[in-house]
């Protein structure tokens, strides 16, 4: 989601009120953002040591079925509903949340009914997806009640009560986190699991019928309008930056109905370690992008120089994460998982999907400049390019290489949304395309001269953080030209 372009007009930022609240609203923001991702994590952790890859693997496809069509049913309607309300009021907006309400209701029913015929066939299956039957009736209930929340957040959002939206947001996530170690600790089988989606979306219900009052269900059926404005309105924000969190599941979901499940776990279990890199990328850019937009109202050349240095030191510090734990990783996974899989094969799914991580994860808080440099409608472009290039990759390469078709179909997805990020308006920052990949050569590079190193960790550790950002600057990562003239390989507007 992205603010309106400088070039028409100076950004005005909504008023938070006096410093503690502003700060107050910045924290509920990043922790809303980082506890998402946190909470993933703990409960895949969760999940890999109370069952193993097995386990693991059945519980991760699921969790897969649950994303993809909670976001593809909600068709972006909560976010439609959040823009809208902050400019209407009084009787234009009690008629958008009743055609709004009677969209999710409709589309909770349809993805319901989509997770039963889902489950019906492919627990039939031989793999993953099989024997996962009374999961997918979870599901089924799970979905409407998802979907209801997230129009619900888009009301108080839009009625700028941040506040109350973060606040059930974190609640929301501390419930399926409870829920998921509870029926662990009960020694539920793996696919019922998804009960705890119930649990905490019907929390998350309950919570906000004390905050979000909805129009009546009288005033839905009586809505004269019909729903094709609102569905309109919310395919708007379709395709937005946050339609890629839907491509970190595309291959949990295709794997389920290629590969077993003990191989799926394996698979997660790498996964669920590189998407440590995407925790302070995503937690952070709620405060960054206030401040992108707050600089930008003085200057684009200030902005452009900002991001172009954030973009370096996320790379820079990723990098030398990445070469820690690729140096440690037998010790990193046993120290995580109980691992029980092939510790090989998910190495060589780590390393493969590395590369795309680290490169997707140094812009992705630069999302912003695409409202900064009047290119919304580029984003848009970008998320769809990328989110069907990675179905594609994923549908090729699965049947024939399974978990590492998986991989690479994600970390080449991760990589073309870098491309295309400097090819538009990361070209007017000075993202330098050719030392980013002269840098991450210097990664593959250091890797295998240091692999063989007999020395201490804490001393690797500083060598690895000393020599990684001097290296990167001597190939000019952090070059100093100006934003808007595409350095090194960076193409000015584009694509």
């Amino acid at each position: 989601m992205t603010s309106p372009p400088v070039r028409r007009g100076p950004v005005r930022l909504p008023h938070l009120g006096g410093p503690g609240r502003r700060a107050g609203q910045y924290l509920l923001s990043v922790g809303e953002t980082a506890a998402d991702i946190v909470s993933s994590l703990a409960v895949l952790i969760l999940v890999a040591r109370a069952y193993g890859p097995p386990g693991l693997g059945t519980y991760s496809f699921l969790l897969s079925v649950y994303v993809i069509l909670s976001y593809a049913a909600e068709m972006g309607v909560g976010k439609y509903v959040e823009r809208e309300l902050a400019g209407a009021g009084g009787p234009a907006g009690e008629s958008l949340l009743a055609e709004a309400r009677g969209v999710v209701l409709l589309a909770g029913l349809l993805g319901g009914l989509a997770a039963l015929a889902l489950g019906s066939w492919a627990t039939e299956l031989e793999s993953a997806a099989g024997g996962t039957g009374r999961g997918f009736w979870f599901l089924a209930a799970a979905l409407p009640l998802n979907i209801y929340n997230d129009l619900q957040i888009g009301v108080l959002h839009g009625r700028s009560m941040h506040a109350a939206a973060s606040s059930l947001g974190l609640a929301r996530r501390l419930v399926l986190v409870l829920a998921v170690a509870f029926l662990s600790v009960l020694g539920a089988p793996p696919e019922t699991l998804t009960a705890g989606f119930v649990m905490s979306e019907g929390w998350a219900v309950l919570g906000a019928a004390r905050k979000v009052r909805l129009p009546s269900l009288t005033r839905v059926i009586r809505q004269r309008g019909g729903f094709s404005g609102t569905l309109r309105g919310g395919l708007r924000y379709y395709f937005t930056h946050e339609a890629l969190r839907v491509l970190f599941f595309v291959d949990f979901f295709l794997l389920g109905f290629f590969v077993p499940a003990a191989e799926s776990g394996a698979y997660a279990e790498a996964s669920v370690l590189t998407r440590l890199f995407l925790l302070v990328p995503l937690g952070i850019a709620p405060v960054f992008r206030v401040r992108i937009y707050g600089e930008a109202a003085g200057g684009r050349r200030e902005v452009m120089a900002h991001c172009r240095r954030a973009a370096a030191r996320v790379f820079t510090a990723h990098s030398v994460l990445a070469l820690l734990f690729l140096l440690y990783f037998p010790r990193v996974l046993r120290m995580v998982f109980r691992v029980q899989g092939d510790i090989p094969l998910s190495f060589q799914a780590f390393g493969i999907l590395l590369p795309g991580l680290l490169y997707f994860s140094s812009v992705t808080i630069l999302e912003p400049l695409y409202g900064v440099t009047g290119r919304e409608d580029l984003l848009n472009r970008t998320v769809l390019r990328v989110v069907a290039l990675n179905a594609v990759l994923n549908l090729y390469l699965i049947p024939y290489a399974g978990i590492l078709g998986a991989a690479f179909a994600t970390s080449l997805s991760l990589a073309a949304y870098f491309v295309l990020f400097v090819r538009g308006p990361g070209g007017e920052a000075g993202i330098p395309l050719s030392s980013y990949l002269l840098s991450g050569g210097i990664v593959y590079a250091a890797y295998h001269a240091l692999k063989g190193a007999r020395m201490p960790g804490p001393a690797l550790a500083l060598l690895a953080a000393a020599a990684i950002p001097v290296l990167f600057r001597l190939v000019g990562l952090y070059g100093e030209e100006k934003g808007g003239e595409g350095v090194n390989g960076g193409a000015g507007p584009g694509a």
